[in-house]
């Protein structure tokens, strides 16, 4: 799980990540001595690079997160593995206007159809 953060207010405790550039658009950060996935964040407009969505698992203080407020991705969701609360707005990748703009984007750079996994 993940929670989105302002990368201008947030600090890692301890050194600074590696970052592995999947696509244009999206990086992925991860611990450079044990290899521990940290986050990831859209390097491209409309999302912008000034949010990375958090592994929350890897905070000190997983409640700084907060409750869920939604659940996003909701296609890949294993259901018998990942029960939500009934209060859990969730919704499809492509229903967010902002990340569909931006692999949209991609699509009409690269000049294919389809986009890459992330």
């Amino acid at each position: 799980m993940t929670a989105w953060f302002d990368l201008a207010t947030f600090r890692f405790a301890a050194g600074e990540p590696k970052i592995f550039k999947t696509s244009d658009i999206l990086e992925r950060s991860f611990c450079a001595k044990c290899g521990t996935p940290l986050m990831h964040r859209y390097v491209v407009e409309p999302v912008g690079p000034d949010r990375a969505a958090i592994y929350i698992g890897t905070l000190d203080d997983p409640s700084v997160a907060g409750p869920p407020k939604y659940h996003a991705g909701i296609e890949s969701r294993l259901s018998d593995w990942m029960i939500l609360e009934p209060s859990v707005t969730t919704r499809r990748t492509e229903d967010n206007e902002r990340i569909a703009a931006a692999w949209e984007n991609y699509r009409d750079q690269i000049g294919d159809g389809e986009a890459p996994p992330d």
